[in-house]
């Protein structure tokens, strides 16, 4: 990447999308484009949820996990129930979600998922 002043470095995406750039002059604008919908990677909790959240850089919008999108304005709002350690060691919820749902924190919640494993959350612009 090149500014006016010469040659400036750029890190590449921190754990929540951010842009490190290095090497500009004070006051100085740069313009960069993204080839691909931001993505991020996040973990299923021991019950099988994916708790995706809202941060400036991922604003909520239409997501993709894997195969399937997920837009959140076609999901029922709900609890989010508790994920509890069972006397065997296994995990349940306080109660079942069968499907999809957000909060009215604004969180997505994708359930089924594996427990414990990361999954690769991509950001689809709506239009």
């Amino acid at each position: 990447m090149e500014h006016d002043g010469g040659p400036v470095w750029v890190t590449g995406l921190d754990g929540d999308g951010g842009i490190s750039v290095y090497r500009l002059p004070p006051n100085s604008q740069i313009r960069v484009g993204l080839d691909a919908p931001p993505r991020r990677n996040l973990t299923a909790n021991p019950c099988g949820l994916l708790v995706v959240s809202a941060t400036v850089n991922y604003p909520m919008d239409t997501i993709q996990v894997g195969n399937e999108v997920i837009d959140p304005a076609n999901l029922s709002t709900q609890l989010r129930p508790s994920c509890r350690t069972k006397s065997d060691g296994s995990h349940a919820l306080d109660e079942a979600r069968p499907q999809h749902f957000k909060t009215s924190g604004g969180d997505l919640v994708v359930v089924g998922k594996t427990p414990n494993t990361r999954y690769e959350v991509s950001y689809i612009k709506s239009d």
